[in-house]
């Protein structure tokens, strides 16, 4: 019977025997798209010796110290013996070779290409090419980031989406003159710029905005200029407060609806995000793997926040898997939109959500910070039981008694390259120790 005809490599004895001998029986397959046992019959009909017999020589300290010390993964271990994978695989069993699991393997390759990374930087040809007039590559980074056409910052999105909240008219990215400014509120002649720490604490930043207010303080002096720093935004409230302040609004707007018209959906990270660092303490996302949100005549109006635990021993305290548990680590609601029984209808509804798309999910956990004046209020209304308290830990305050979390601030601190306390004291932050935090168990079986 005629096998299928593949060209000269594969149909003649000379050009399947160079062929065999120069490549392994993998690597063969892959460049033919054949299996190995097609592959073997052919060697078979042209009785070409088999190369099998090399394995004898691949001991088991040859392959410990490729695997190990030399560090191939087993790939680079076929590319290097010229053997298949499914032979190795034999061999790592024959010898007993305990092979790395996921992370370790992953791991192992991020130190591999932070060595390269070391290496190429001290360099001073490619650290002068990468680094070019700048005295840091942080520097470059931040300039580049600043400078990029239609860039619209983190910070500049959440100061968009709190005035749409209240309702204030604002042009983004208003030219004036040769500048162009963060914000501009028309019914106020007021100019509002946000200012990234790193990046307007440099230099060259600093005389860009000099300039800036000089240039409106001359030839546009009915109008004022408002600065909000980057750090400022991750206090809850506070960059509400500053607004109404400058633009006079002093009272929140209730805003009255039928719980019959609310909506709730799934919703993605970047709108869950936003939310969350307008109306939650947190300022934060942080690890959330689902997030609910509420709607009103399509406004987002409540976000519910569900994670997997972080603390194994949560659910083995309960006879429990960690995966048959979730945490609900986020939940606020608009504050024009605040009304009676609101919060545990949400909650509830999105727990009958989680539910149905988790229907292996036994028990759920959440905590309450009493520092902020919750108490598990709605949690006790949602049939939650108090599980146990958790001893205090402490949070930061600003001059004007703001609150920033601990993790947020040090989250700013690395970003920023400097350590938490000396983020804390170039910035006027004070360390306060708060109350006890109280956790929460619901059962769903």
């Amino acid at each position: 019977m005629l096998l299928k005809f593949f060209g000269p490599e594969l149909d003649t004895k000379a050009g399947l025997e160079k062929l065999y001998y120069s490549h392994s029986s993998a690597e063969i397959c892959r460049m033919f798209n054949i299996n190995g046992r097609l592959l073997y019959r052919r060697l078979k009909r042209f009785r070409i010796k088999i190369k099998g017999l090399t394995t004898t020589k691949i001991t088991k300290e040859y392959l410990v110290d490729l695997y190990n010390n030399r560090q191939l993964s087993r790939e680079g271990i076929v590319k290097t013996t010229g053997l298949s994978r499914a032979t190795i695989d034999r061999l790592f069993r024959k010898y007993s070779i305990h092979g790395r699991n996921f992370r370790e393997a992953s791991l192992l390759r991020s130190n591999l290409i932070q060595e390269q990374m070391r290496k190429q930087w001290s360099d001073p040809s490619y650290r002068k090419k990468m680094m070019g007039n700048y005295s840091s590559i942080k520097e470059k980074m931040a300039f580049l980031s600043q400078n990029q056409l239609g860039k619209i910052s983190s910070i500049q999105k959440i100061l968009y989406s709190i005035l749409n909240d209240l309702n204030i008219k604002y042009e983004p990215e208003k030219i004036i003159g040769f500048w162009t400014y963060d914000c501009y509120l028309p019914d106020y002649n007021l100019i509002i710029e946000c200012q990234g720490d790193y990046w307007h604490s440099m230099n060259k930043a600093r005389i860009n905005d000099t300039a800036k207010a000089t240039y409106l303080e001359k030839y546009f002096p009915d109008l004022r200029i408002k600065h909000i720093w980057e750090h400022e935004f991750m206090c809850k409230n506070r960059i509400i407060d500053l607004i109404k302040y400058w633009t006079d609004k002093k009272k929140v707007e209730m805003i009255d609806f039928n719980f019959s018209g609310v909506i709730i959906n799934e919703i993605d990270d970047e709108e869950a995000k936003l939310f969350i660092s307008k109306y939650h303490y947190f300022g934060r996302i942080g690890r959330s793997s689902t997030k609910y949100g509420a709607y009103v005549n399509n406004t987002l109006v409540a976000v519910c926040c569900f994670a997997s635990i972080t603390r194994t021993e949560t659910a083995i305290n309960y006879g429990l898997k960690p995966k048959e548990m979730r945490e609900l680590t986020r939940f606020c609601i608009h504050p024009s939109y605040q009304k009676h029984n609101f919060a545990t209808w949400i909650i509830s509804k999105c727990i009958k959500m989680l539910k149905n798309k988790l229907p292996h999910i036994k028990k759920l956990v959440s905590f309450t910070d009493t520092t902020y004046n919750h108490y598990g209020t709605i949690y006790k209304a949602s049939n939650w039981k108090l599980d146990r308290t958790v001893k205090p830990d402490y949070w930061y305050s600003d001059s004007d008694g703001y609150i920033m979390h601990k993790k947020t601030l040090w989250d700013h601190a690395q970003k920023m390259g400097v350590t938490e306390h000396d983020y804390a004291q170039q910035n006027n932050y004070r360390q306060v120790w708060g109350k006890e935090k109280k956790r929460f168990i619901f059962d769903l079986i």
